[in-house]
């Protein structure tokens, strides 16, 4: 018997390795005279996590995002947290 495979493959957008579905995802702000909402944009593991330790060593998120992936939503909870803000 043959596997199906899908058509199109998902790529890690800063890597280029074959990620599977369920990788982490966000998509970023479109232009403004865009009617279609932008496509989304898959991170690798070793990608988000290295994206996730700069974005808290650089002490910022940037805003890019439409919807952001979770390595974002993450590193803005510690960034944001009283606790870091305290010390």
């Amino acid at each position: 018997m043959t596997k199906h495979h899908s058509r199109y493959q998902l790529r890690c957008c800063r890597c280029g390795r074959f990620v599977p579905c369920t990788a982490d995802q966000g998509a970023y702000y479109g232009r403004p005279t865009a009617l279609d909402p932008p496509l989304p944009v898959y991170f690798c593991e070793s990608c988000a996590q290295h994206n996730y330790d700069r974005a808290i060593a650089l002490g910022r998120v940037i805003r890019c995002w439409w919807i952001p992936p979770q390595w974002a939503v993450d590193a803005r909870a510690i960034l944001t947290s009283p606790k870091r803000q305290e010390t």
